[in-house]
């Protein structure tokens, strides 16, 4: 029987996807951005085209 070669990714090296982003402000104050904005970020006139709620601008 032949065992096929398997990787072992370390988590440190590993990209979690969707993940929620925070922003800062001007006055430095940090922001997180609304569940439905999250990273990957779409962009912008796509994501606004699929809403179909009003988007927080945050």
């Amino acid at each position: 029987m032949r065992r096929a070669d398997r990787e072992v990714t370390d988590i440190n090296e590993m990209e979690i996807i969707p993940t929620n982003a925070s922003m800062a402000k001007d006055n430095g104050q940090l922001v997180s951005k609304p569940l439905e904005d999250m990273y990957p970020f779409l962009d912008r006139e796509q994501f606004a085209k699929d809403m179909i709620i009003d988007m927080v601008n945050a």
